[in-house]
């Protein structure tokens, strides 16, 4: 009946440390009215609800052939993608983050802008933009809206306090040799290293406000106005974080190397690339994981 007319895929073909991956990235970069017909040895029945509920996805989804030994199903995109907003994409898959905050990185902590939003401000083709974020997608990402309290609050302080306490320092001591040696002949290093210095000071503050006071309220399950005053303060080391990384990314064209740049100087420009894009993952996932706890 859909002979030729939509890809074919036999699920048992695909390596299964990789399938569901796989699978769920090719659904997801078809563009409305494209369809995929799936072949499994079982009804794939929770794909349907992982599509509809995690993903939020709008699709038809038709059975060619219903077992009792084999399955294959049709799902075809449909429309809908231009309201859904930049939080809900992400979600979807946490790759996506750093594309939008290359335009703006407020997209990904508080504006609920949507897909079509971001398309007409930037003079996009909203179906382009489209096909361009279902394309990113991370095999292995973490499901934090599984995960309890006391697990997240760990991951946040060893996985990202941990390490990026370290690449700051690094950073540091590179960029004083960097601006001792060529500031002369680039005096804007010396305005990225005054940012800079301001950046380690609330990036280091943020990580004692949480680990000595938020997160010791949360572990207590308390809740008042000291724990609310915490969270607000916070809430704004985030923004001002993400103000200064502005600033440096535009003095820095946006941490790209001017043509004479030592390897020293590259260096550093690639930790602060890295450094900016740790810290975007981390300040998501910290947000949307505390609001959503806080409205709990």
């Amino acid at each position: 009946m859909y002979m030729n007319e939509y890809e074919e895929i036999n699920v048992a073909e695909i390596p299964t440390a990789t399938r569901h991956g796989i699978l769920i990235g090719k659904i997801l970069a078809l563009k409305p009215q494209e369809g995929l017909v799936i072949k499994v040895d079982h009804d794939p029945k929770p794909l349907y609800y992982v599509l509809k509920e995690e993903h939020k996805m709008a699709f038809q989804w038709k059975y060619i052939e219903e077992g009792p030994i084999n399955w294959e199903v049709l799902i075809i995109r449909e429309s809908g993608y231009e309201t859904m907003t930049v939080k809900e994409l992400i979600n979807q898959d946490l790759a996506r983050m750093m594309y939008f905050a290359n335009f703006d990185p407020d997209y990904c902590l508080h504006d609920e802008v949507t897909l079509q939003e971001v398309a007409g401000k930037y003079g996009k083709d909203v179906q382009q933009l489209f096909g361009e974020v279902s394309g990113i997608h991370q095999l292995n990402q973490p499901h934090i809206q599984y995960w309890n309290l006391s697990l997240f609050l760990d991951f946040i302080t060893e996985n990202y306090h941990s390490y990026e306490r370290v690449l700051l320092n690094k950073i540091h001591e590179t960029m004083q040799k960097v601006v001792t040696h060529h500031q002369e002949e680039f005096p804007f290093l010396q305005d990225v290293k005054e940012r800079y210095e301001k950046l380690h000071r609330v990036m280091i503050d943020h990580f004692r406000e949480e680990e000595e006071y938020l997160f010791v309220m949360l572990r207590s399950r308390a809740h008042n106005d000291q724990l609310a005053s915490s969270y607000q303060h916070v809430e704004h080391d985030h923004d001002e974080t993400l103000d200064i990384f502005r600033e440096i990314k535009e003095l820095t064209n946006d941490f790209t190397p001017y043509d004479s740049a030592c390897p020293l100087t590259r260096h550093m420009y690639e930790m602060l690339r890295t450094l900016y894009e740790d810290v975007m993952c981390h300040a998501y996932l910290e947000h949307t994981y505390l609001t959503n706890y806080f409205k709990k």
